[in-house]
């Protein structure tokens, strides 16, 4: 059985919900979930700091952008000088394009309902 440590870096709920319903469901490698919902939980997490100091390392990081505490480019800063671990920034804000230069994989989500017809 392959098994995988992801760490989710978001502060809304519903979004870290979906998130790990998506991944469970459309894979078919066993994954277990960590979750922080700020930028300073995030950097300790990493730096296995305070609470975290046994937290396992993530084999995948889902950063969203605009967290409290410290940003998504502050928290990749830390992921960068800590070790490369592949990072997936995933946003709904129009303006993160630093941040998703910065990171392996960049997603833009859109929350507007948009009509399929066009």
């Amino acid at each position: 059985m392959v098994h995988a440590e992801v760490l989710m870096i978001e502060d809304s709920a519903a979004d870290r919900f979906w998130l790990e319903y998506v991944l469970r469901n459309a894979t078919s490698t066993k994954c277990a979930f960590s979750s922080v919902e700020d930028g300073e939980q995030a950097v300790n997490f990493l730096l296995k700091r305070g609470e975290f100091t046994n937290a396992p390392t993530p084999d995948v990081i889902f950063l969203d952008a605009h967290l409290p505490k410290l940003d998504g480019i502050e928290v990749l800063r830390a992921v960068r000088n800590a070790e490369r671990l592949p990072v997936c920034v995933v946003t709904s804000s129009e303006g993160c394009r630093v941040v998703g230069s910065a990171a392996d994989r960049y997603r833009h989500t859109s929350h507007r309902n948009e009509s399929a017809s066009g």
